[in-house]
C-alpha cells in the first residue's frame, strides 16, 4: 500500500510511514482517509491537522516584502529623477545668465561663451577651460626665451579643474630644446615648462627674469579679471565648472538659446590640461647636461625652487604691467574708485555704490608700493587687491579692477551709443597701442552726452592697463575709465556705465 500523505509505498503491517511518519491503520488506511470520514459527518473519527497555515503566511509575507522592496526601488529612481531635473534646471539658468553678458557660439570642437574678445568659456565634451588673451605675456616670455615668438596665437588656457594656466607653444625651438607648453600654477606662482617632452622648472636666474618682467602676476590677473566679470553677473567659478557641454547643447538643440556669429579665439583645442606632475629628467644624460648648462632650466631636486618671490609684486604695483590706472570695485561694499594718470601725476575719484562722489584729489604722486595724495593713499592689500588708509588707522577695502585690455583698438575715432548715451571720439592724435605714446598722454578729444541732457567735453588719456581716462576738460576731474576693444567702448566708474556699440 502507500502513504496517503507522502504517496511512499509502505508496507502492509505498517502503522507509520516510514517517510514522513503519517500514520496508518492496521487495514492500510491513512488517518487522513479518517480525516474524510470525519468531515463527512464521523464525529468518532480522528482528526488530521490541514497543512500549516504558516506556509500560507509565508507566501503572504513574500508579497509584502516584494511589494516594499519594489517601493523603495521606485522612490529611489523618483528621487535620482528629480535630482537630475533639478541640475538640469539649474545648469540651463547658468547658460542662460552666461549668455546675457557674452556671445555663445559653436567651435570645431564644442560650444564657447566670448567677452568682448578678452576671454572665452569654452566646453568640450570632456573639458572646461577659459581662453584669455595675454599677447603682452607671451611676448616677454619669448624674449625671455630668445626667439622672435613661441608660435602661440597669444592666448593661455585657465583650466577650471586645477587652477592652471597653460600657454601653448606649438614645439618652438629653444636653446633648450623643443617647448611645447609653459604652465603657471596661480594658487602659488610656480612655473614649469614642457621641453622635449619632459617637465622642468625654472633656475633661481630664470625665475629673476619672470619675476621682473611681471608674468605671474599678469595672468593671476587676468584670471582675477574673469572671474570679476562673473561675480558682477552673478555667477562663481564653481558653477561655471559644473556646467556640461550636454546642457549647453540641449539648450542650442531645442532653440531656447541663439549662437552668434562670432568665431573662437582659437579654432585648435588645447592637449594640455591635466595637472602637471612631478617634475623630472630626461633619462639621457646628454641632454640632460645641455639643459642643466643653459641657465633657464633645472632638474628636479631634493629642494625644489621656490617661486614665493615670483608673486612678490602685484598687478597693481607692478608699473611693467598694468600700473595704477584704472576703475575700481570694492568687492565688499560696491563702492567705486577711479585712478588717472595724467602726465606724471595721478588724480582720483572715490564713489559710493550709489555713485555719489566722496573724495577725489589730484597731483598725487606714486612709486612701486604707494600711490599717495593729501588724504588718501593706496596700496596692495593682503587680499592681492587695492586698499587704502588715511594713515591714522589700517588699510580697508578690496578694490578690483574692472577696466583695460591687452589688446585696444588702434583707431577710436568715431560714435558710440545707443538711444540714451552718446560718445563721440574725435581728433584722435595717436593709437593706444603706439610702443611711442606713454602712460599719460592725451590722444584724442571726446564728448559724452547722457542722461537726459547732461554733456562732457573732455579729453582721453592713455592708462597703462589698456584703458584710456576721460578728463573734463573744464574741472580738470576724472570722469570714468573707457577701454576701446575692437567696435566696442566699456565705461566704467563713469555717470554712463555699460558696453556701447560703435554706430557711425
Amino acid at each position: 500500500m502507500f502513504c496517503p500523505n507522502c504517496g511512499k509505498e509502505v508496507e502492509e503491517n505498517a502503522k507509520f510511514c516510514p517517510e514522513c511518519g503519517n500514520p496508518v491503520n492496521e487495514s492500510g488506511k491513512a488517518k487522513e482517509k479518517k480525516t474524510e470520514s470525519n468531515i463527512n459527518g464521523n464525529e468518532n473519527a480522528e482528526k488530521i491537522d490541514p497543512p500549516s497555515k504558516s506556509i500560507t503566511k509565508s507566501g503572504k509575507n513574500k508579497k509584502k516584502i516584494w511589494f516594499g522592496a519594489a517601493g523603495i526601488f521606485v522612490v529611489m529612481v523618483l528621487v535620482v529623477l528629480a535630482v537630475a531635473v533639478t541640475g538640469t534646471k539649474r545648469e540651463k539658468e547658468i547658460v542662460h545668465k552666461l549668455q546675457s553678458f557674452t556671445e555663445l557660439y559653436q567651435t570645431d570642437t564644442g560650444y564657447a561663451f566670448g567677452f568682448q574678445g578678452e576671454w572665452e568659456l569654452n566646453y568640450l565634451e570632456d573639458d572646461e577651460f577659459v581662453r584669455i588673451a595675454v599677447p603682452d605675456a607671451t611676448q616677454y616670455l619669448a624674449e625671455i626665451f630668445g626667439v622672435s615668438s613661441l608660435g602661440d596665437d597669444g592666448t593661455c588656457s585657465y583650466i577650471l579643474d586645477n587652477g592652471n594656466v597653460n600657454i601653448y607653444c606649438n614645439d618652438v625651438e629653444t636653446e633648450e630644446g623643443s617647448l611645447s607648453a609653459i604652465t603657471c600654477n596661480i594658487e602659488d606662482g610656480k612655473f614649469t615648462f614642457l621641453i622635449d617632452g619632459e617637465r622642468y622648472e625654472p633656475r633661481d636666474d630664470f625665475a629673476a627674469s619672470l619675476e621682473e618682467y611681471g608674468i605671474g602676476d599678469l595672468l593671476s590677473a587676468k584670471v582675477q579679471y574673469f572671474e570679476g566679470i562673473l561675480a558682477d553677473n552673478g555667477l562663481a567659478v564653481d558653477e561655471a565648472a559644473e556646467l556640461s557641454y550636454d546642457v549647453i547643447r540641449d539648450c542650442v538643440e531645442n532653440g531656447e538659446i541663439v549662437l552668434g556669429d562670432s568665431e573662437s579665439m582659437r579654432a585648435e583645442t588645447p592637449e594640455m590640461t591635466e595637472t602637471p606632475e612631478t617634475i623630472e629628467t630626461p633619462d639621457d644624460d646628454s641632454g640632460s647636461d645641455e639643459k642643466e648648462n643653459s641657465g633657464i632650466i633645472e632638474e628636479e631636486s631634493e629642494e625644489p625652487f621656490d617661486s614665493q618671490d615670483i608673486t612678490s609684486e602685484n598687478l597693481l604695483t607692478d608699473p611693467v604691467t598694468m600700473g595704477w590706472g584704472g576703475a575700481y570695485i570694492d568687492d565688499d561694499t560696491g563702492d567705486r574708485l577711479v585712478i588717472a594718470m595724467i602726465g606724471y601725476e595721478y588724480s582720483y575719484k572715490m564713489l559710493t555704490s550709489s555713485g555719489e562722489v566722496f573724495q577725489q584729489e589730484s597731483g598725487c604722486t606714486s612709486d612701486a608700493d604707494y600711490m599717495s595724495g593729501q588724504y588718501y593713499t593706496f596700496c596692495k592689500n593682503e587680499n592681492g587687491l587695492l586698499g587704502v588708509t588715511s594713515g591714522a588707522g589700517g588699510v580697508w577695502g578690496n578694490y578690483r579692477r574692472v577696466s583695460g585690455t591687452t589688446a585696444p583698438a588702434d583707431q577710436i575715432e568715431g560714435t558710440y551709443g545707443d538711444e540714451n548715451t552718446k560718445i563721440t571720439v574725435s581728433d584722435q592724435m595717436a593709437s593706444i597701442t603706439d610702443d611711442y605714446v606713454p602712460s599719460g598722454a592725451d590722444i584724442a578729444s571726446v564728448t559724452v552726452s547722457y542722461n537726459n541732457g547732461l554733456t562732457i567735453e573732455g579729453r582721453l588719456y592713455t592708462q597703462p592697463d589698456g584703458s584710456v581716462a576721460l578728463v573734463d576738460t573744464q574741472s580738470g576731474s576724472v570722469q570714468g575709465i573707457l577701454t576701446f576693444i575692437g567696435e566696442t567702448v566699456t565705461a566704467a566708474g563713469s555717470g554712463f556705465d555699460g558696453t556701447y556699440q560703435l554706430s557711425e
